[in-house]
């Protein structure tokens, strides 16, 4: 899949986050976006260790620039079954993220009011 259309699905499941939205964590995104990168393209990447997302999406850009110019071919497109499991995935750990980071003293005092 290209970067471009990979960023897209990418940024789908995020604005469901509240986390994110609320706390736009710009190193986290750039991990979890470098996890899910093609290898040949992550192997370019990863040794950069960009911690900024926008700067680590251009930089996956240009590594795909490049490795499609120096003639090698794309990989097939993932079916839509594949796509759909790691969107899935992607917002499961994020959804997880969420509750991992939830504020342990408002989770005591709601439980206290029951």
């Amino acid at each position: 899949m290209a970067i471009g259309k990979y960023v897209d699905k990418f940024e789908e499941p995020s604005k469901f986050s509240m986390f994110l939205k609320h706390h736009p964590d710009s190193q986290w995104k750039a991990t979890q976006f470098e996890l899910g990168l093609r290898p040949e393209i992550k192997e370019k990447v990863a040794t950069l260790k960009i911690k900024d997302y926008n700067l680590l999406v251009n930089e996956a850009r240009i590594a795909e620039k490049t490795f499609l110019e120096a003639g090698n071919p794309r990989p097939p497109a993932p079916s839509v079954v594949n796509l759909m499991i790691r969107g899935l995935v992607m917002l499961v750990r994020m959804c997880a993220f969420d509750v991992a980071n939830l504020d342990t003293t408002l989770i005591t005092a709601t439980s206290q009011n029951l």
